[in-house]
C-alpha cells in the first residue's frame, strides 16, 4: 500500500476579522450658530466667510465697529480712577478718626455706644463698594469691546453666512453656522442580520470619502435605535 505523507498541526483559535461594507452620509459632529453677544455696525467679514470655506480655529470672521465700546471703556477707567481716590481720602479719614477715638478713650458712654459711627465704619464700606463697582463696570466695558471680534472656536467649515459689511448686528442675531472639520460622524446603513457581527462600540472601521482615494480611520460609536426608512437596514 502507498503512504502518503502530511505534515500535522494543532488547531488554534484566533479571531477572524469579518468586512461588512455600507454606504452612508457624513454627519458634523459640532456644528454651532454664531451670534453676535454685542450690538453694532458690522464693518469688516473675513474673506474666508463664506459658504464652503474652511476658516482655522481663532480666525476673525467678522467686526462690529468698536468707537462705542473704546469710549466706554474711557469713561469706566475715568470712574473707577474718581472712586480710588475717593476711597484714598477716606482712608485719610480713617486715620484721622481712629487717632481721635484713641485720646477719647472712654470717657463717654455715648461715643462708646457708637463707636462705628465714630469711626467712620459705614463711609469705608461704601467707598469700597464703590471702588469694586467701578472696577466692574470697566471689567464689563473690556468685555465688549472683545466681543467686537468674533472668532471661529474651532477649526470649521462654513455652512452659512448671515453678515455682510454695513449690515447692523443686533445681540444675539446670527453671524455664521460653522461644523467642526476637526472629527466628524459617518452614519452607516448595514443589513440587520450583520449588526451581530459587529463589536459596538469599538469595532474599527475605514472611512472613505466619494471621490477620495484616501482612507481615514474611525471606530463605531453607536448603534441607532431606528431603521433606515428607505430599505429597512440598520444605522451605526
Amino acid at each position: 500500500a502507498m503512504q502518503v505523507l502530511v505534515d500535522v498541526e494543532p488547531l488554534v483559535v484566533t479571531n477572524a476579522g469579518v468586512r461588512i461594507e455600507g454606504m452612508g452620509l457624513v454627519v458634523a459632529a459640532r456644528e454651532v450658530v454664531l451670534k453676535a453677544q454685542v450690538s453694532g455696525q458690522i464693518v469688516e467679514v473675513a474673506p474666508a466667510l463664506l459658504e464652503g470655506q474652511h476658516v482655522d480655529a481663532g480666525a476673525m470672521l467678522a467686526r462690529i465697529e468698536a468707537d462705542d465700546y473704546e469710549l466706554k471703556i474711557a469713561q469706566a477707567e475715568s470712574t473707577l480712577e474718581l472712586r480710588c481716590a475717593e476711597l484714598d481720602l477716606e482712608m485719610g479719614f480713617q486715620r484721622v478718626s481712629a487717632r481721635e477715638w484713641e485720646l477719647l478713650g472712654e470717657e463717654s458712654d455715648v461715643l462708646a455706644e457708637s463707636s462705628s459711627l465714630a469711626l467712620r465704619e459705614p463711609q469705608l464700606k461704601q467707598a469700597k463698594a464703590m471702588q469694586r463697582s467701578a472696577q466692574s463696570a470697566l471689567d464689563q466695558a473690556r468685555l465688549d469691546l472683545s466681543r467686537t471680534e468674533i472668532q471661529s472656536p474651532f477649526n470649521a467649515l462654513v455652512l452659512e453666512k448671515s453678515v455682510e459689511v454695513g449690515s447692523l448686528a443686533g445681540m444675539g442675531e446670527d453671524v455664521a453656522r460653522l461644523a467642526s472639520t476637526d472629527s466628524f460622524y459617518v452614519r452607516v446603513s448595514i443589513p440587520v442580520s450583520r449588526v451581530s457581527s459587529l463589536e459596538i462600540p469599538g469595532a474599527e472601521a475605514s472611512v472613505r470619502i466619494n471621490g477620495s482615494e484616501s482612507v481615514l480611520p474611525g471606530r463605531i460609536i453607536s448603534l441607532l435605535g431606528d431603521l433606515d426608512p428607505d430599505g429597512r437596514m440598520a444605522r451605526v
